[in-house]
């Protein structure tokens, strides 16, 4: 049984904001019988919720940290480096390896992807088993 992508967006909001856990989504999705297109298109949408840093963000912001490693596809420890006045250098592909942000402060290793590439972020069974071939 399909159901509406309303729905689907909803039941990711709320395992991810319940839980933290991405993982779980995916599995509920797959459950479902979702593409993976269809997957990707969900879990983007269902992200860009315009949510803001939360205290735990503030926080790792304020730390005399340099290198961030996240598996989250949000922006929020991003936005919360940059509303901390830091420059971060973000790193979503092998592509992104190769530069580096002049003046950077921190740099922020984003090991599943990020929400504006879902093409290329690990979401289901299939990326999670091909990841270290990449």
């Amino acid at each position: 049984m399909q159901f509406p992508q309303t729905v689907i967006i909803g039941i990711i909001r709320f395992i991810f904001e319940a839980f933290q856990m991405t993982v779980c989504v995916i599995k509920v999705l797959s459950y479902l019988r979702y593409t993976d297109a269809d997957v990707g298109t969900m879990v983007c949408d269902a992200f860009q919720t315009g949510k803001l840093p939360n205290d735990n963000h503030h926080i790792l912001a304020r730390l005399p940290i340099s290198t961030y490693w996240t598996t989250n596809y949000d922006k929020l420890i991003e936005k919360s480096l940059e509303n901390n006045g830091k420059i971060c250098d973000v790193k979503v592909c092998c592509a992104n390896l190769t530069t580096t942000l002049k003046g950077r402060d921190a740099v922020v290793y984003k090991m599943h992807g990020d929400i504006d590439r879902p093409e290329e972020s690990v979401l289901i069974r299939d990326d999670y088993e091909s990841y270290h071939h990449e």
